[in-house]
């Protein structure tokens, strides 16, 4: 019984520094994985670049019935050299 009193403050205090350790391992480990993926900030150069659909907000931005034709269409547009002609699929 007396070496029961004398060996519990020694299991006690190792049990605490091993749970101690463990905290702090698993804390670190933790922070390991956050810091490999770092915060993204938003790049003002690529939102510049990257193409994004415009509001139609002026009268001039509205297609009419002439724009939508079937005037502007690829098969009606002429030729801008007779060489075309010789060109797979006609130079299209």
């Amino acid at each position: 019984m007396t070496q029961f009193r004398k060996s519990w403050p020694s299991a006690f205090g190792l049990g605490v520094a091993a749970a101690f350790f463990a905290v702090v391992l698993n804390t670190t480990g933790q922070e390991a994985k956050k810091g490999n993926q770092p915060k993204q900030i938003p790049d003002a150069v690529q939102d510049a670049q990257t193409p994004q659909q415009a509001p139609i907000t002026r009268v001039e931005q509205n297609k009419s019935q002439h724009d939508k034709s079937d005037i502007f269409s690829e098969s009606n547009a002429p030729n801008s050299s007779p060489a075309l002609e010789d060109q797979p699929e006609k130079g299209r």
